[in-house]
């Protein structure tokens, strides 16, 4: 005769495999926006500090327009975190600057750790060497010239 009743040991292993699941898929979502905010602010800070490199006007201007646009483009885009600009540095020959992104770990806060800084902190920085651009397109028409001559028959 077959027994009723099922055993419990189903039961059992899922109570016990079922959390670690559920905190397997939050850390998977939670470092998903951290790549997220990591991948878009690189390419943020790239573009923006390319746009600075073809600039031309006075050093100041350059670097106000840059942080400008990073703190308009941080207020629309950045998920889960603060966003803070590092000193832009515009010279003659090159521009650089940077963000640190920093977010709060959901997990961290609590009435324990209240009081203790519990962020992860991401520094990016970029570097672009400015651009002389009548020498740029002097040099770009002789390579022209040069490869014009070896080319003829």
């Amino acid at each position: 005769m077959k027994s009723k009743y099922l055993k419990a040991s189903f039961t059992i292993e899922a109570s016990i495999i079922l959390p670690f699941i559920t905190i397997i898929l939050i850390i998977l979502i939670y470092m998903g926006l951290f790549l997220y905010n990591r991948c878009i602010l690189t390419q943020r800070v790239y573009i923006e500090i390319f746009r600075g490199s073809k600039m031309v006007s006075d050093n100041q201007s350059i670097a106000d327009e840059i942080n400008y646009e990073f703190q308009k483009f941080f207020n629309l885009y950045v998920v889960g975190g603060t966003v803070s600009v590092i000193e832009t540095n515009v010279s003659q020959k090159e521009v650089n600057s940077g963000i640190i992104l920093k977010g709060y770990h959901p997990f961290y806060r609590n009435k324990i750790t209240n009081n203790i800084d519990s962020y992860w902190s991401c520094k990016i920085e970029k570097e672009v060497y400015r651009l002389d651009h009548l020498n740029y397109i002097r040099n770009c028409r002789k390579l022209e010239e040069v490869l014009e001559e070896e080319h003829e028959p």
